[in-house]
């Protein structure tokens, strides 16, 4: 299948999103679901939307959703300001959306703010909080890529020194199985909370809608679901057409959509 963009920017975003999908998908059977308990009367689902910053398609019908989610902004791309305070302005979440090296793919595709596997600890948290200081309302950090990184226990360590310096959570996209994450939020005291499913990857709306029924499965099972999607290539407005169709069903099942700081929250009831 060829696919042809319009920009550079989606070249770029598009190669990026595949890369973090063929390993995430690699990777995604043995995860070990952390169990915390909730009221079986509470259900949750927490949707984060990856990508944001660049402009991507589908950026300005996403935020126009009428639920609850947060958005993670990569930092160092042309609108990361501009989207920080749109997503703000429409009641949304912010949180970083930090670059990391994988274990497959070019260093060039996360751009120059990405903290790498070759990185010492100073340099790692300097990256972290100078990424940080790009987006406005942030709330917490999630990873773009990184299963080289997420598997790095000096320099996992060192980035949550720094979240912890800044009050800031973590959302662990899970892109590999050996992701030390929640081991270093247990050693720093820093909140750390797992993707339970991808939304996309896809244009196929069905597919999507399909996915996020198998959300609301896993929070009616388990009190609360953390799901992924994304703008641009990987997701945007198919994306967000089927968070449009199937939001008041999914709502109808007595699950509330919150972001990622409500549901922290929640979880430390």
């Amino acid at each position: 299948m060829i696919i042809i963009f319009s920009t550079k920017k989606r070249v770029f975003l598009y190669v990026m999103t595949v890369v973090l999908f063929v390993g995430a998908f690699q990777a995604v059977k043995g995860f070990k679901r952390r169990s915390i308990a909730v009221s079986s009367n509470e259900k949750y689902i927490a949707v984060v939307i990856d990508d944001f910053g660049n402009d991507s398609e589908g950026t300005k019908e996403m935020v126009s959703l009428p639920i609850k989610f947060t958005g993670a902004v990569m930092p160092s791309m042309p609108y990361t300001r501009e989207e920080c305070e749109l997503l703000h302005k429409n009641g949304k979440d912010v949180i970083l959306h930090q670059p990391m090296e994988a274990r497959s793919g070019k260093k060039e595709w996360l751009g120059g703010s990405a903290i790498m596997n070759d990185d010492d600890e100073k340099e790692a948290a300097d990256k972290l909080i100078y990424n940080i200081s790009q987006i406005k309302y942030c709330s917490g950090v999630n990873n773009h890529m990184g299963s080289k990184v997420s598997r790095n226990v000096k320099i996992m360590d060192s980035i949550f020194k720094g979240l912890k310096e800044k009050g800031l959570l973590y959302v662990d996209s899970m892109t590999t199985p050996d992701s030390v994450a929640e081991k270093m939020g247990e050693r720093n005291g820093v909140t750390v909370i797992k993707r339970d499913i991808f939304l996309d990857s896809t244009q196929d709306i069905s597919k999507i809608e399909q996915n996020l029924a198998k959300a609301a499965d896993i929070a009616v099972k388990n009190g609360y679901c953390l799901a992924i999607g994304h703008v641009g290539a990987e997701g945007g407005r198919a994306t967000y057409k089927a968070i449009k169709n199937k939001y008041e069903e999914i709502e109808a099942k007595n699950i509330k959509f919150v972001t990622i700081g409500e549901l922290e929250a929640i979880l430390k009831r």
